[in-house]
């Protein structure tokens, strides 16, 4: 664990540190590292983060801070990095590590979800997580205005950042990612989608294309994917479900 940490630090030492060399008392990846025990820890608040480093000062060392960094600095660190410099440094951790742990994320999970205690704009942040199952790792965070723009989010994420996980071949979803364009998107790049339909008497959003997995079959050009018919075992959750009619009563002494 203490080796994979310091896969993290060497991270966010990649972030380019914008604060002025005169008055730097604190390192950035310590300062960085510092937040990201303390949401872990479940702190809500930059002076939780602080007290958090107060109560434990043995995380200090390691992390390369003498002392615990005040409120007011984790503000101006914080406030002067760009998000998206520390998600593309974050995306290369998580690469290094599954490299390091020789693991492939073959099956990955699109997942929005609203962060508890988090505002962007005066409205709850939303984000869609990227999460690997087997590996047990979430790969990258988007976020997104809001829950209508999570397809597009998704869709945009498998067009550009997909590529950057070898071995990626299935993605699961909820049935808000039924949708065509963003199932066409996934067939693209040569991907298997499985949306789960919470309530299947329902029609899927636009009706996505049948279900679909790798490989060519019969009749198919090579490279194009194969699709299973309506009725087969992988595309039984697509179909309407049958009323069932009551058996018809017979008369008195029938």
């Amino acid at each position: 664990m203490a080796e994979e940490f310091a896969l993290l630090l060497d991270a966010l030492g990649t972030i380019p540190d914008v604060r002025n060399r005169k008055g730097r008392r604190h390192p950035l990846p310590g300062v960085l590292g510092l937040v990201v025990l303390g949401v872990m820890a479940n702190c809500r608040s930059l002076s939780a983060i602080s007290r958090y480093a107060q109560i434990h000062p043995d995380i200090l060392p390691p992390l390369g801070l003498i002392r615990t960094p005040s409120v007011p600095t984790l503000s101006r660190v914080l406030a002067g990095i760009d998000p998206a410099v520390v998600r593309g440094a974050l995306l290369g951790f998580t690469r290094t590590l599954l490299a390091r742990r020789a693991q492939v994320p073959a099956v990955v999970a699109l997942d929005g979800k609203s962060l508890r205690g988090v505002h962007e704009h005066e409205a709850p942040a939303y984000v869609l997580h990227v999460f690997a199952h087997e590996a047990s790792i979430v790969l990258d965070q988007v976020l997104v205005p809001s829950v209508r723009d999570e397809v597009a989010a998704a869709d945009q994420w498998i067009s550009t950042l997909a590529t950057q996980f070898p071995g990626l071949a299935v993605l699961t979803a909820d049935a808000l990612d039924a949708d065509q364009d963003l199932c066409a998107t996934i067939v693209a790049q040569d991907y298997a989608y499985l949306p789960r339909l919470k309530k299947p008497g329902y029609p899927p959003r636009r009706h996505p294309i049948p279900l679909r997995q790798r490989g060519p079959a019969a009749g198919c050009p090579p490279g194009e994917p194969r699709a299973w018919p309506p009725g087969a075992a992988g595309n039984s959750g697509l179909r309407r479900p049958q009323r069932l009619q009551p058996a018809a009563r017979s008369g008195p002494g029938g």
